[in-house]
């Protein structure tokens, strides 16, 4: 667990700070939406997209302006949020993951 924690901290300090220009995104959140549907017809396909997803809410939620700590999918658990973002891939399916992503976030915002 220290060693995780000693990793994400230098990760966070050789990362770009976000500007109101250029937001850098790493990962699996590069990837279309396409590649996620498809990822999600094998049973456990979507394992790196829901792990990306998971530390991208927890990375909105700790950047977040108000500093609470909470979940960003408040009653939703895992499955909930990729059969949404699934949905919203549907409809989307050339746009990157972040995007779900950063969708899911902000209509299940409180």
């Amino acid at each position: 667990m220290k060693l995780l924690l000693l990793a994400i901290a230098a990760t966070l300090a050789t990362t770009p700070a976000r500007s109101a220009e250029n937001v850098y995104v790493y990962g699996t959140g590069t990837f279309s939406c396409g590649k996620f549907v498809e990822a999600r017809r094998v049973v456990g396909g979507d394992r790196a997209y829901r792990q990306w997803f998971v530390a991208f809410a927890s990375g909105h939620n700790w950047f977040s302006n108000d500093g609470q700590l909470r979940s960003a999918s408040h009653e939703l658990d895992d499955d909930a949020a990729m059969v949404w973002i699934e949905n919203y891939c549907r409809r989307q399916p050339t746009v990157g993951f972040v995007f779900a992503a950063a969708k899911f976030i902000e209509a299940n915002r409180q």
